[in-house]
């Protein structure tokens, strides 16, 4: 895990079937002050505190253009899914979190930012795992 933590951005895909966007979106939700863009729903970002996130969304609504912001940012699409870790360590607990949860879940390929398999580090899927979909 911690090597996958050490990455700006992870690509997941799975090596069968596809991700449960909506189940995905579920275990976003009580992840720090989590936001669904509602200009592009596939992207949710994961503030640190309310008051972050409550300025982006009022940003976002009035400007879907805006640039995002230096938070935690998941993009998931049935065949990928995007972890944007740029923001740095502190928003680490949230992402190893959610990545605990997808491993759980998932059996997937993951590359880094440059192209590099990470997969063969992986975690299999535990068929008893109580955070399953």
């Amino acid at each position: 895990m911690d090597e996958l933590l050490e990455q700006q951005e992870l690509y997941f895909t799975p090596l069968s079937g596809e991700f449960d966007v909506e189940r995905v979106a579920e275990v976003i939700r009580p992840l720090g002050f989590s936001y669904r863009d509602e200009a592009v729903p596939s992207i949710f970002l994961i503030f640190r505190d309310g008051e972050s996130r409550e300025v982006c969304r009022a940003r976002r609504q009035s400007d879907p253009a805006a640039p995002l912001p230096y938070v935690l940012l998941i993009r998931a699409q049935p065949d990928e899914i995007l972890v944007n870790q740029f923001a740095g360590p502190e928003f680490g607990p949230y992402s190893r979190a959610f990545l605990e949860w997808l491993l759980a879940n998932y059996e997937c390929s993951v590359h880094n930012e440059e192209g590099t398999d990470l997969t063969a580090g992986l975690p299999k899927p535990e068929p008893t795992s109580t955070l399953r979909r």
